[in-house]
């Protein structure tokens, strides 16, 4: 494991949710990327762009710190956005696919760069990816955020007769059991 991508603290580091763990190794848990954007300018340009596979520590130490789940996540994970600021990622959001449904997870944005339409854009990314992968609606699991996903036109999905990319997620099995409220977005084409 590189150590110039880590920095070990004087404190235990005490994580939100579950150790994320690769197939070939295990973050130690007195390691943490250092997530360089102590206050972000609104003002400032950021680019949204497809997650690379070094970006993969970054989004977990995010996807933590607003305390949202990392099961089922690895690296080279397709379909992964962030929004970049010279190299510090300031959010992330994922669609994993199969056939013509989507799930939408891990959208978040660092609390310091919130309120400036980084979510919104991260969202976009991902329809405009579901839109180009012909995808006919996509679905997410929230216990905190619907309102903010009803104004991108998701609307409250009974949860029966979902699809597998859906009921076979890591998100979803461990959602499911929190109460974790279904959206659902039908995709229109251009």
């Amino acid at each position: 494991m590189s150590r110039r991508k880590y920095e070990l603290l004087s404190r235990p580091f005490v994580s939100r949710g579950p150790r994320v763990t690769t197939d070939s190794e295990a973050l130690p848990s007195e390691y943490r990327i250092l997530i360089r954007v102590p206050h972000f300018d609104p003002s400032t340009a950021f680019s949204i762009r497809r997650a690379l596979e070094s970006d993969f520590l970054q989004i977990v130490a995010i996807l933590q710190e607003v305390g949202l789940i990392t099961d089922g996540l690895a690296p080279g994970t397709p379909d992964f956005y962030v929004a970049d600021v010279g190299g510090a990622i300031l959010g992330c959001a994922a669609l994993e696919s199969d056939g013509s449904a989507g799930l939408l997870r891990s959208v978040a944005v660092l609390p310091s760069a919130q309120g400036a339409g980084i979510g919104r854009r991260l969202v976009e990314a991902v329809h405009e990816r579901a839109m180009d992968l012909g995808l006919e609606s996509v679905y997410l699991l929230t216990t905190t955020a619907d309102e903010y996903f009803s104004n991108f036109g998701y609307e409250s999905r009974a949860e029966e007769n979902l699809p597998g990319v859906v009921t076979a997620s890591a998100e979803y099995l461990t959602c499911s059991v929190s109460g974790a409220t279904t959206l659902r977005k039908e995709i229109t084409r251009k």
